[in-house]
């Protein structure tokens, strides 16, 4: 089972995620807003690699946001972009019931994000298709 962890905030909660899921083989990306926290995220074994852009996490199998509560849902908000349909996104905040309801708002946006990339991808493929018959044909 390969996995690939991405980790939003690299502070007490998030790092020590990061130790133990590197002690136990997974590949860990490390988002933080300091450079230096995510050098020495690096340096510790926190993170294989860790960046300031949440991009980072685009090929994480499942990511965990370990912001204080007030930033989980704004975090999931900035995600979106860089989350495929297969993406696992969980939070480590303390209480659920306020997180529930503000990202629950953000599902129908992520409901049309998701509908926009899927006909966007067919239409590439289809181009794609086309474009390699008729360069093969002759």
């Amino acid at each position: 089972m390969s996995k690939t962890i991405g980790i939003v905030g690299l502070g007490l909660i998030g790092g020590s995620l990061g130790l133990d899921l590197r002690s136990r083989g997974f590949q860990v990306y490390g988002v933080s807003r300091q450079a230096r926290t995510c050098q020495i995220a690096v340096e510790r074994g926190i993170a294989d690699e860790a960046g300031l852009s949440l991009e980072l996490l685009a090929l994480a199998d499942i990511i965990f946001i370990c912001t204080p509560i007030a930033a989980i849902a704004p975090t999931l908000k900035q995600l979106i972009p860089y989350l495929s349909l297969n993406t696992i996104v969980t939070d480590v905040g303390s209480v659920k019931t306020p997180i529930v309801q503000e990202c629950s708002q953000l599902w129908d946006y992520l409901s049309a994000v998701i509908r926009w990339r899927e006909r966007q991808n067919k239409a590439l493929k289809q181009h794609k298709k086309i474009y390699l018959s008729m360069l093969l044909m002759f």
